[in-house]
């Protein structure tokens, strides 16, 4: 274990009192420099009354929530990112775009990033890792591949290649570890037989069931959380019993209608705050539901905070194959496809999520079909199949959701 990891270890076994009192001074360090350097937390700090020049801890929950919707609004009101940032956009190492659009500036000065949640999940240097997350325009497959390299695993940097080509990968390479989505890993298993070590999967939600399966095909199956927005937030250890809190940001579970943190046990909205000076996020609502499972010492030794996971959406998206799918974005598509009804429909079968758009089309007229199937893969960034259906009206949800888990 290198010196690096070491620390990083000591950090996740360190006592309550000492886990409270760094955070205490991290985020001082991190208001002061929001409230000098950034305009727009700066008026949301004022607002809310948080001084920073008074002694003792911030008290950060008086910051209102910002949601993803306020995000989405302010960004657009102020380009490109909403004030929200304590440097120039040229400072950034990159700046990625998530479905709403919402612009995500990644800053590799950060700290150990999805590299915590790699470790946690027992990647370490000498790992062949078979990276199967986006690299274009999505921060997930840079993030993830930052994470395992400060490891000292190696990548081989997959993305969205081909099912064929990922298989003459894995055939003539033998990776020892996957990063992606649980429904991708099973097409790989199903179609190579291969046996993984480890696997990291994001992005869709797993039952047991699934895990059951994947383990079943190779090694162990950990899950991590992270958002486009603060970056890694949460991992399985090698006990899977909750997601392990990174030690480098604060979480709290508050009710999905304001702002109040509510009891553990609870069910409530994920909200986040991270310790990144250069674009930081105070009290950021990620719009997930969980709660806190446990604050005990994990059977691995860990001391933090462990949640439940995630339990579902508190906002109007959902996560479809690892991306965000939201109303609005169907309805721009719909109109862009000259259909004056129409839903798109989530289901779930042989552990993949299924995209299905119910509209009044001819079923003959392939070429419409093709050309609305193409606008919906610019506009979701997802495919999905078309139902001719005579039944569908404006005035039903443009979104459902009937996944199973």
């Amino acid at each position: 274990m290198s010196a690096d990891v070491e620390r990083l270890a000591a950090l996740q076994r360190r006592s309550h009192e000492e886990r409270v009192d760094d955070h205490a001074q991290r985020l001082r360090e991190v208001i002061t420099i929001a409230s000098e350097a950034s305009e727009g937390w700066r008026t949301r700090l004022v607002a809310a009354g948080v001084k920073v020049d008074e002694p003792g801890p911030i008290d950060v929950s008086k910051l209102p929530v910002l949601r993803k919707a306020d995000l989405l609004e302010r960004q657009a009101a102020r380009p490109p990112l909403g004030g929200f940032t304590t440097k120039p956009l040229h400072e950034f190492a990159r700046v990625f775009m998530s479905p709403g659009p919402i612009f995500d500036p990644l800053d590799f000065a950060d700290e150990w990033g999805f590299g915590e949640g790699l470790h946690v999940a027992g990647f370490a240097g000498g790992d062949v890792v078979l990276n199967a997350f986006s690299y274009h325009l999505t921060p997930a497959g840079h993030a993830f591949e930052q994470g395992a390299s400060r490891l000292g695993a190696t990548v081989i940097p997959a993305g969205t290649a081909s099912t064929e080509q990922i298989a003459t990968v894995i055939r003539a390479l033998r990776p020892t570890a996957f990063i992606g989505t649980p429904s991708h890993l099973r097409i790989l298993t199903d179609r190579t037989g291969w046996r993984f070590s480890r696997a990291a999967v994001s992005g869709e939600k797993m039952s047991e069931t699934d895990r059951a399966v994947l383990e079943h095909s190779g090694g162990s199956i950990r899950q991590i959380y992270g958002t486009a927005d603060v970056g890694y937030v949460a991992a399985e250890c090698e006990f899977a019993d909750g997601l392990h809190v990174s030690e480098f940001l604060d979480v709290e579970i508050v009710d999905p209608e304001g702002d109040v943190e509510v009891p553990d046990g609870e069910i409530g909205e994920l909200v986040v705050t991270n310790f990144a000076t250069g674009y930081p996020m105070l009290r950021f609502g990620t719009g997930d539901l969980s709660r806190v499972a446990s604050r005990d010492t994990c059977r691995c030794g860990r001391t933090g905070p462990r949640l439940e996971g995630i339990l579902g959406r508190s906002g109007p998206g959902t996560k479809v194959r690892g991306m965000f799918v939201y109303p609005h974005l169907v309805t721009d598509a719909l109109n862009r496809s000259n259909l004056s009804a129409g839903q798109l429909v989530i289901t779930r079968e042989n552990g993949e999520d299924v995209l299905v758009l119910r509209a009044d089309v001819p079923a003959d007229d392939e070429k419409r079909i093709e050309t609305i199937r193409r606008v919906f893969r610019d506009v979701i960034k997802l495919s999905m199949t078309v139902e001719s259906v005579a039944t569908v009206s404006p005035t039903d949800p443009v979104l459902l959701d009937e996944r199973v888990f």
